[in-house]
C-alpha cells in the first residue's frame, strides 16, 4: 500500500459518517469532508451540489487526495511525517498543517505555504514535534472559545493516535 492510501485509511478511522454539529464551525460533514469542500469539488467537475450526505468512496479519496495530500506535498515528505501534516491538514486545514510544520523546523519562515526549503528542512524534522504543535495548537482553540471543549477529547485521542504513528514507524 502506498502512503497516501496508509494514511488515507489511519485518518479515516477518525472520521464517521454525517454530522451536523451546531458546535463545530465546519458545519455539516461527512467522512470528515465539509458541505463546503464538497459543493466546490462538485462545482469543479461539473456537478449540481447536493447534499454531503451522499458522498461516494471514490469522492473522498479524491478530495482527500487532491485538497490536502497533494497541497501538502506529501509524496514529498518521508513517512511518518507525511502522514502527521496530512492527517492535520484533514482536522485543522492544510495551511494550519503546513504552519505547524515549519515552526517545528528551526530557522523557516511560518507562511502556510510548503516549498522547496520547507521540503529540504522537513526531511530533518522529527515528526513528533510536529504532532506536539498540533496538540499546543487544538487546546489554545479551547482556550480562545470554551464552546469547542466538547471536541477536545476526540481531538486529544486521535492526535495521540498520530503521535503514535509518528514515533514508532519509519
Amino acid at each position: 500500500m502506498d502512503n497516501f492510501h496508509k494514511a488515507l485509511a489511519a485518518t479515516l478511522t477518525w472520521e464517521g459518517g454525517y454530522v451536523n454539529d451546531p458546535l463545530d464551525h465546519g458545519g455539516a460533514t461527512n467522512r470528515g469532508i465539509t458541505q463546503a469542500v464538497y459543493d466546490t469539488y462538485l462545482r469543479s467537475i461539473g456537478a449540481n451540489p447536493h447534499s454531503v450526505k451522499e458522498i461516494r468512496d471514490e469522492e473522498v479519496e479524491i478530495i482527500y487526495r487532491r485538497n490536502y495530500w497533494d497541497v501538502c506535498k506529501c509524496d514529498s515528505l518521508p513517512w511518518p511525517l507525511a502522514f502527521v501534516v496530512f492527517d492535520c491538514a484533514v482536522n485543522s486545514g492544510p495551511s494550519r498543517s503546513i504552519k505547524l510544520l515549519q515552526g517545528a523546523c528551526p530557522g523557516l519562515a511560518i507562511d502556510g505555504v510548503i516549498g522547496p526549503k520547507t521540503l529540504e528542512a522537513a526531511k530533518a524534522v522529527d515528526p513528533v514535534l510536529v504532532v506536539n504543535a498540533r496538540e499546543a495548537f487544538v487546546r489554545r482553540i479551547v482556550a480562545r472559545d470554551a464552546t469547542q471543549a466538547k471536541f477536545l477529547g476526540g481531538w486529544l485521542n486521535r492526535i495521540a493516535a498520530v503521535r503514535t504513528v509518528a514515533s514508532t514507524s519509519k
